[in-house]
């Protein structure tokens, strides 16, 4: 078996991987990142990878019968594994590499709702967009078959709160930088945060066909998007879910 496409959280059990991010010190299942690390370390490249050797010897640990429960428990935590993969009887397929990143998961629910959300934040702060307009020209697109899905106001009192809204499904997602850009385009502060959005990625990353310099290009993409979106929202963390995407090239 070459690969495994899931659900991120299902990906996780079936790699016998920690699915809630919370109850793991490695919380991804690719590479040995920490919650503190994946703050500092913004590229694949200053993570050491998760290899098939090395996770066979976690998983032997974290099973071992002769460990004591909180032994196992601790162990389970440091490495963030529960066990041994539903795929271990094939032997050639290995459980950090064959369980790709989930895109729907990671950036469709993950980093587009949030961007959305703290760019909204900041022009609402800065009387730059008033979300009864923006309403009004969501509501004026045609959608096609997505139009009875995806409409639902985007409303002043969410934005302090996860913003899990359908008016933000993947059809927003595209048309969203060009039905902000118009209340923006004279701030420079807005426009960084609004061309900072991880729709770009989502653009490149969802492609019917990928060619080769394009995988060397959503690298370079998520390795310029990360720093920016820091020194853009310096008081809020890198979500484990931003991490995910360096592990898409």
């Amino acid at each position: 078996m070459v690969f495994t496409t899931a659900y991120n959280p299902v990906a996780q059990l079936l790699a016998g991987i920690k699915g809630v991010i919370g109850s793991a010190d490695s919380p991804c299942r690719e590479g040995d990142a920490t919650q503190e690390t994946i703050q500092s370390s913004l590229s694949k490249a200053d993570f050491v990878l998760r290899d098939k050797v090395t996770h066979w010897e976690r998983v032997a640990i974290v099973t071992d019968p002769t460990l004591s429960k909180e032994s196992l428990k601790h162990f389970s935590k440091l490495h963030g594994i529960n066990g041994a993969s539903v795929f271990a009887p094939l032997t050639a397929h290995d459980p950090t590499k064959c369980c790709v990143q989930d895109l729907m998961h990671v950036m469709l629910e993950g980093g587009l709702p949030l961007e959305v959300q703290l760019f909204l934040r900041y022009v609402r702060g800065e009387n730059l967009i008033k979300l009864t307009e923006l309403n009004h020209l969501m509501k004026s697109l045609n959608f096609g078959h997505l139009q009875t899905d995806c409409l639902s106001e985007i409303v002043d009192d969410r934005l302090n709160n996860t913003l899990r809204q359908n008016s933000l499904h993947l059809a927003v997602g595209y048309v969203f930088p060009f039905l902000s850009k118009p209340f923006v385009k004279h701030h420079p502060r807005a426009l960084q945060r609004l061309n900072n959005l991880v729709t770009s990625n989502i653009n490149l990353a969802l492609h019917f066909t990928i060619q080769v310099d394009d995988v060397a290009l959503l690298e370079r993409m998520i390795i310029m998007h990360h720093p920016c979106f820091k020194r853009l929202y310096p008081d809020k963390k890198l979500p484990p879910k931003f991490h995910y995407m360096i592990h898409f090239s």
